[in-house]
């Protein structure tokens, strides 16, 4: 009886290490998305989160009814975890201030098209709370400071206030996107060239060469008309390579469960990077590149649908 105990403590134990271990790896996760910043990247990831649950449910096999405990009951557990994971890791980068940008101010904007920024003014002014532009700032004695300045900019005895103003980045992609789209209409197939976008639409504030922030138009700038058909027939095959190895041929192989793992995961980033680069050119991000050299591992001929 004894060994049976320990036996099932050390069981209790394991599990609960295995937990914990996910636990830690998924509230990494989450924080290191929290700390882009980026509105399309957390679209993308709650999209991902989506697309995992409808997988779950329809992997997991059952013959309880639709709406009854045993159905639902490890979907709750799995959505619980998730979340829990998800608020550890917004309190840790807020506990621990690894950012100063306002989350919620931040992911408004999404909605509101309207971004709150800060100011510092050499003397107290009533400012409205909305402005157009960062120019009207000047004729109250104000301008517009980075986060990081706040403490440098308070030292030297300044007012530090928080105006609203249209988001930048909203109208910024709307005519990057249509420079774009007139540029293609001369270039559309044989492209212009792998960087040559650029030329065209210029460089930010900091100097950095801008891109079409969608990966299909980059391409198609980049390749032309051969090269967009090459890369979406290479991108929308990923999804159906993952459906063929999640629901394709049965296989008695150990590693069996193992390439269903890896299906899940190639068919739910898939989701949530398809999402993210209909803003952003994410073929030039080396995650990308590196995401995409892993395909291989989805398997081969055995696993394709059953004939007939």
């Amino acid at each position: 009886m004894s060994v049976q105990w320990c036996t099932s403590v050390w069981n209790s134990a394991k599990s609960l290490g295995i937990a914990l271990g996910y636990g830690l790896v998924l509230t990494a996760t989450f924080s290191a998305l929290i700390l882009t910043v980026a509105r399309s990247a957390w679209a993308g990831a709650l999209l991902s989160l989506g697309a995992f649950f409808v997988l779950f449910v329809a992997s997991h096999k059952t013959e309880a009814r639709f709406l009854s405990h045993k159905r639902w009951m490890p979907v709750l557990r799995s959505s619980l975890f998730v979340f829990v994971c998800a608020i550890a890791a917004l309190l840790f980068v807020r506990g621990c201030s690894l950012t100063n940008f306002s989350l919620a101010d931040r992911a408004a904007s999404v909605s509101s098209g309207w971004q709150t920024i800060t100011v510092s003014c050499v003397r107290e002014s009533s400012l409205p709370e909305k402005i157009t532009e960062t120019a009207e700032l000047a004729s109250y004695g104000c301008r517009h400071i980075r986060l990081e300045s706040i403490d440098a900019e308070a030292s030297l005895g300044r007012s530090i206030r928080t105006v609203e103003r249209p988001d930048p980045s909203i109208e910024a992609r709307k005519r990057i996107r249509e420079k774009t789209i007139s540029s293609l209409r001369e270039h559309w197939l044989f492209g212009m060239g792998w960087g040559g976008l650029g030329s065209v639409l210029g460089t930010d504030d900091r100097g950095a060469t801008l891109n079409a922030s969608n990966v299909f138009l980059e391409v198609l700038a980049g390749g032309g008309l051969l090269g967009l058909l090459a890369f979406s027939c290479l991108w929308f095959l990923i999804p159906y390579r993952a459906l063929c190895a999640l629901f394709g041929r049965k296989s008695e192989e150990e590693d069996d469960a193992l390439r269903k793992a890896v299906a899940t995961f190639f068919l739910v980033s898939w989701v949530g990077l398809s999402f993210f680069n209909l803003f952003n050119s994410g073929i030039l991000l080396g995650f990308l590149w590196v995401w995409l050299g892993g395909i291989g591992m989805l398997g081969g001929e055995k696993n394709l649908p059953n004939e007939g």
